[in-house]
Order: C-alpha cells, then structure tokens, then sequence
C-alpha cells in the first residue's frame, strides 16, 4: 500500500514541478496494433512511431486520471506502444495508448493512469480525448 501511495505521488507531483530530470524512458517498443487488419486504423497504428524525447513530452504534459475520466473520457484504441522509464529513481513500465493516455506500473504492479489532454498533447497520439471536463 505504501509503493502505492509513493508512486501516486510521484505521478500527481510531477504536474507541479518541471519534471524533466524525474522521467527517463530507457526502453521504447514499436506501436502494436491488436484490431481488426480491415481497420483503417491499422494503418495509422502502423505509422504512428514517437521517439523517447516525444514520449518524455507527452508524459510530461499528462496528469493522472482515475479509471472513470479514463473510461469515459478517452477512446481506448487498439494501438499501444510500451516501454521502460525510470520515475524519480524508480523504475517502472508503461504502455501508452494512441487514445492520449499511459497506463503505469510500477514494482508493485499496480496500475496508474495519466491522460494527455492539453492542445499541445494532440501531435503524440492518434485521437485527444473528449472534451467533457478535462483540463485543455
């Protein structure tokens, strides 16, 4: 419980300061698309290809959510990249929808979510989210 609460914290703390030294991807996996091959969006899961300085931006410009903005907020599409970073010292994984979202986990293999919903987040990912509520 305690892993959960650091981790939480390290997630809500980094929308307060300049988080640029606290997240460092070190592993970054192609996008895998799980969908239908008939699926337009095949394709364009197929193109869809960030480098570790585009996901450091996206993950710096996402704020944590909880699974009903997640659910309700954000398509989730069958497109993902995952990878390895480094939070604060801390290792963790992460797969990062082309729906403007990144589900973390951490050592305790809990999950955590972070959705990028700013203007600026538009160019990382395939479709934003709705805009019912989340801060743009």
């Amino acid at each position: 419980m305690i892993k959960t609460i650091i981790l939480f914290t390290l997630l809500i703390g980094l929308s307060a300061c300049d988080a640029s030294d606290e997240f460092k991807v070190v592993k970054l996996n192609k996008a895998v698309f799980t969908g239908s091959q008939n699926d337009p969006l095949s394709q364009a899961c197929q193109n869809w290809k960030l480098d570790f300085k585009d996901v450091k931006a996206a993950f710096i410009l996402s704020k944590p959510i909880d699974s009903s903005v997640l659910h309700y907020q954000f398509y989730q599409l069958p497109c993902e990249i995952t990878g390895e970073a480094v939070l604060k010292g801390k290792p963790i994984g992460f797969t990062l929808n082309a729906g403007s979202y990144f589900i973390i986990e951490g050592n305790n293999k809990n999950s955590y979510y972070s959705g990028c919903s700013t203007n600026q987040c538009k160019r990382f990912f395939l479709m934003s989210p709705e805009s019912t509520g989340v801060s743009k």
